[in-house]
Order: structure tokens, then C-alpha cells, then sequence
């Protein structure tokens, strides 16, 4: 099974892509405050993946979903989403559940490590939650999906800059921020650490501050400055 997750305005345009990919449609749901989501069912689960790699180099949110049995369970656990109090909550495009009330709505669409269910990440937007106020800047070392810089620009954060040694974080970043019409305030940079002289773990600013991504450096990964939006 295939699911894309769309726009009221592009469901039918994905319903034609499916259907010049000769993927049978199965059902579109849109319910409430939702994104629409459109099933499509495939004859071999084998050209699943490769269906749904095509529709993403189009631009396409779109990712194979089990079809039954605890592969089905885990995949609806996985795709719950994340809430953080009642200031923000996390949730893939595609997922099955209700939108209504979640608070601080950040959406995530394929591709880059980070969704705030791995307890790093929750840790670490815990902290946001304490501790970014509105006018500041973050600098988000190893960003992943930009899950983090995402956070923090809707705790009110006036700039981020997000930044990644893999170009696909990069792209990812890039992708998420405008899913969440926040591609103005989120600059996306890819270093290679190679060409920087640094390991693939540490950063040097360009205030001098050395940033790591390593565990026992987590809280240093983030830069917060007085600013303005």
C-alpha cells in the first residue's frame, strides 16, 4: 500500500500521477482539520518502494504503508503523534490520526532523522520549551528532518540556521520548512567536515563556539541569541 499525503488543491493531480504510474487508487481521506491522504494499492508489494521514490522526485509526499497484521501496529504507533504539553506536537504528513487539537502543529514529510519520538530528540525540545523565548536565534547543529529548528521557530524564535554534513538533511530541512510555511525564517547550510578540518561530530562557529552532536554535548548544540524577527 502506497499513502500520500496532499492538499485539497493536489488531490487530483496525485490521483493522475497514480494513475500514469498504473496504481489503483484505493480511497482519498480528509478528515477535519487533516491533511487529505490518498491509498493506493499495488499488485507486487515489491514495486512498492520504487513507485514511491518516483512520486518523491516529483515532490510527492508519498511512503509505503503496511497493509495489515503487527507490521500495520507498528507502523500506526510510529506515526502517532508526538505532543510536548500543550505548547507544541509533532506529527508525520501522513498519519492516520486526527489533526484537531494538537497545539504548535509541526508537520514532517520523508527523508532526515528526527520525528521527537527517539528520547534524544524529546529531550532536547524539552529544553527548547524551556528555554527559547521569542526575538532569539538558534543555530541547530546535525539537523536531520529540522525537526529541531522547526520547534524553535514555533516557540517563536526569530531566525534559525540549520546545518548538516549530508546534503539529504539538507534537502529535508528545506522540504519541512516549507511544509510548515517556514522556509523565510530557517537558513539551511551543508558543510562538509572533511573540507572544514573537524570530525563528522564537531562544528566550529563562526563566533569561534565549538558545537557537538555528540550525547554528552547535546544542550551545547544550540545557539541562542537576542534578536528580532
Amino acid at each position: 500500500m502506497i499513502v500520500v499525503a496532499t492538499s485539497e488543491d493536489e488531490v487530483l493531480g496525485v490521483r493522475a500521477s497514480l494513475d500514469e504510474l498504473r496504481v489503483h487508487v484505493v480511497k482519498t481521506v480528509a478528515a477535519g482539520e487533516s491533511r487529505p491522504l490518498v491509498f493506493a494499492a499495488v499488485d507486487d508489494e515489491r514495486q512498492a518502494e520504487p513507485i514511491a521514490v518516483t512520486l518523491r522526485a516529483g515532490g510527492v509526499m508519498a511512503v509505503v504503508r503496511p497493509d495489515r497484521g503487527p507490521s500495520l501496529d507498528a507502523w500506526m504507533r510510529h506515526t502517532e503523534p508526538v505532543r510536548f504539553g500543550d505548547r507544541l506536537s509533532v506529527c508525520f504528513a501522513w498519519s492516520e490520526y486526527g489533526h484537531a487539537g494538537l497545539s504548535g502543529l509541526i508537520e514532517l514529510g520523508p527523508g532526515g532523522f528526527g520525528n521527537g519520538e527517539h528520547p534524544a530528540t524529546r529531550l532536547l525540545v524539552e529544553l527548547l520549551l524551556e528555554r527559547v523565548a521569542p526575538g532569539q536565534r538558534v543555530l541547530d547543529v546535525g539537523c536531520g528532518s529540522g525537526v529541531l529548528g522547526l520547534c524553535a521557530l514555533r516557540l517563536g524564535a526569530a531566525r534559525v540556521v540549520a546545518v548538516d554534513i549530508k546534503e539529504a538533511a539538507i534537502a529535508a530541512t528545506r522540504r519541512n520548512a516549507a511544509l510548515n510555511g517556514m522556509s523565510g525564517w530557517m537558513q539551511r547550510s551543508h558543510r562538509s567536515a572533511r573540507s572544514r578540518g573537524c570530525s563528522t561530530s564537531s562544528w566550529r562557529t563562526s563566533a569561534g563556539e565549538r558545537s557537538s552532536n555528540s550525547p554528552q554535548n547535546w544542550s551545547g548544540s544550540w545557539r541562542l541569541e537576542d534578536g528580532s524577527r
